[in-house]
């Protein structure tokens, strides 16, 4: 008797398991509210890491900035991650009208 209520168990393990992985899949509505929810959290990670950017570089003084670069005027877009990419295509620019 013992026997049968492991197997029964086992059984009922196998099915619960075998459910789990179909909420999981992408395209049931469980999977896509996993999905929408880790996205969330990547989301506010990220604003998180680029507030706590700014407010670092913000407590920073003129000559400070000025040796990594920046502008008070910079520092949003630095914290934001998008000063790399004008940076890149301001010195594009300049390339361009030293070569002209």
């Amino acid at each position: 008797m013992e026997a049968n209520r492991v197997s029964a168990v086992v059984a009922h393990l196998a099915a619960v398991l075998s459910r789990a992985g179909a909420h999981n899949h992408p395209d049931s509505l469980l999977g896509r509210a996993r999905a929408l929810v880790r996205w969330q959290l990547k989301v506010i990670a990220r604003r998180r890491r680029m507030v706590a950017t700014r407010v670092a570089l913000d407590a920073l003084d003129e000559r400070a900035l000025k040796d990594i670069g920046l502008h008070r005027s910079e520092v949003r877009a630095a914290a934001a991650g998008l000063y790399a990419a004008e940076r890149a295509r301001r010195h594009a620019q300049s390339q361009f009208r030293q070569a002209a």
